[in-house]
């Protein structure tokens, strides 16, 4: 949006600050031949995007507007890719609510970003397949082998842990 500072009913200040109570990112230029540093000032802390002075130039305004397009393309992009990761961390599939599976989830989503190896260990069933479906790094192309005992190593017992690389 684009405002002029001083309007007949409203000034843009109270048009920034309407604009920005309904919709906070919203992206507001404030243009203004009577501007001074202290107007443009409050038009900044409240969250406009740019205060320009006028005569304007087109080339100027130009750039600002295309300026403000690309910061919300950048926003919605980042919030669609926030939401695409929420949903691939979500742990649907495995059932547990205590407070050490709570800090397990919280530790996987930790380490996903990092590109690293990570050992899985476990009694049997406890879930450590799921576990490592879940992480979003990419997993050997052997996985499969590994999940049919390749590579598990017999315990002591009838235990058995399995080393998971992702």
């Amino acid at each position: 949006m684009i405002t002029d500072l001083v309007m007949p009913k409203m000034d843009g200040i109270e048009l920034l600050e309407a604009v920005k109570s309904l919709k906070p990112e919203a992206e507001v230029i404030v243009i203004s031949a009577q501007g001074t540093i202290e107007k443009a000032v409050q038009a900044m802390k409240l969250g406009a995007f740019d205060f320009i002075e006028k005569p304007i130039n087109p080339r100027v305004i130009s750039l600002l507007v295309e300026r403000a397009i690309e910061k919300q393309t950048l926003i919605l992009q980042n919030r669609d890719l926030r939401s695409k990761l929420e949903d691939k961390f979500q742990f649907k599939n495995i059932v547990g609510r205590s407070e050490r599976m709570v800090k397990i989830f919280d530790l996987i989503r930790h380490i996903a970003p990092y590109d690293s190896s990570v050992l899985i260990v476990g009694e049997s069933g406890t879930g450590k397949e799921l576990i490592a479906k879940r992480h979003p790094l990419q997993q050997p192309a052997s996985l499969e082998t590994l999940y049919q005992g390749e590579l598990c190593l017999p315990e002591r017992g009838h235990h058995r842990k399995r080393a998971l690389r992702s």
